[in-house]
């Protein structure tokens, strides 16, 4: 099979799933057809979210089914005979956040789903969802300096809005689907999800060893196949787009200069950016200085950049250039001497770093 199936990521069974996946695999293919037949089937429900109103323009409304009937209508297309009887014939409306589809066993009299920006789900915190099984969040990662941006406090929106279609219902399931481009969003930050060759990872809730989030990274070697063999394949393969877009590859993350810092190294300061802490350390054999995930609690050189991370056990730095410590980690940085110990905090520093230069 060449496209994504996603049974192995079903069958889990757990609450919040991350899908990561190559550029045309079949993620959102397969998540619309899946919650789709589902709610005609079971009269349920599903939400189709993306993060602003401008995702959600007349195209993407007059053009949400369209390759759906079309994979239905051919004979050669990935899809089991049950699902293409159904929507073969699939007949569709968005209008009003809500999606409407007559299929051969449902006459499309009510919504089938909704479709939401995540940017106005405030404005939906007293809404019920009593029938809804499924929330698909597609295109949950964007790109660095893309028009497009993550929003302020993205992950507690994020939550709020799962917690007013879930309430106290169990059951439901979250999809979170994306491209492989850097472990750095807000969702990866707050599970601690961490790049990985492993395609499936469960994360623990420490404070109660619960396990209901499941991360997968998925790669297919026969669509990898399929892919290097068009001529667009030929063109990519081999750089560091046809890694990430066929080979699913992180296209943002690299190791150069991550590098664990030596158990020897010296203490310097500790910045808090976009709500982690990060602690310096100097090696002064190899007059290097690491950027790493261990910080002295206990240490008066905590600092923070941003009134948003400004908390009562920081100094809040309004003259950058007058602190020795931070004309150093410039310093060091423009010489190529910060390293840093995972790929995650180092594009946070690097984020964080024109603050200081």
């Amino acid at each position: 099979m060449i496209y994504y199936s996603g049974k192995e990521l079903f069958d889990r069974g757990y609450f919040l799933n991350f899908l990561k996946g190559p550029r045309g695999v079949g993620k959102t293919f397969l998540m619309k057809k899946r919650s789709t037949v589902r709610a005609v089937k079971k009269k349920s429900q599903f939400i189709w979210l993306r993060r602003y109103g401008t995702e959600l323009d007349k195209d993407f409304r007059e053009s949400f089914y369209r390759n759906i009937i079309k994979a239905a209508n051919d004979p050669k297309a990935e899809m089991s005979e049950e699902d293409r009887e159904e929507l073969k014939d699939m007949h569709y409306k968005l209008e009003k956040n809500q999606i409407f589809a007559s299929t051969k066993s449902y006459n499309g009299k009510d919504p089938i789903g909704y479709y939401y920006a995540l940017s106005k789900t405030q404005a939906k915190k007293s809404v019920d969802y009593p029938i809804v099984n499924d929330v698909i969040f597609d295109e949950y990662i964007i790109k660095a300096k893309s028009t497009l941006h993550y929003l302020p406090n993205e992950f507690t929106t994020f939550m709020e809005f799962i917690s007013t279609v879930t309430r106290l219902s169990r059951g439901k399931h979250v999809y979170c689907i994306g491209n492989n481009i850097s472990f750095t969003d807000p969702y990866s930050l707050a599970f601690n999800m961490r790049p990985t060759k492993q395609r499936f990872t469960v994360y623990t809730n420490p404070a109660n060893g619960k396990k209901n989030v499941c991360q997968e990274m998925y790669r297919n070697p026969e669509f990898e196949n399929a892919m290097y063999n068009t001529e667009f394949g030929q063109i990519v393969q081999g750089t560091l787009y046809g890694a990430y877009a066929v080979e699913n590859e992180a296209l943002e993350d690299n190791l150069d200069f991550v590098a664990k810092k030596p158990p020897n190294a010296l203490w310097r300061l500790g910045i808090r950016y976009c709500g982690v802490y990060i602690g310096f350390y100097l090696d002064m054999n190899e007059g290097r200085l690491y950027a790493s995930r261990n910080y002295d609690r206990t240490s008066n050189r905590l600092y923070s950049l941003t009134r948003e991370d400004h908390t009562l056990n920081t100094f809040l730095i309004s003259n950058r250039k007058n602190m020795f410590m931070l004309r150093e980690l410039a310093s060091m940085f423009q010489h190529g001497d910060l390293y840093f110990e995972d790929v995650q905090l180092k594009t946070i520093c690097l984020e964080m770093l024109p603050y200081i230069l």
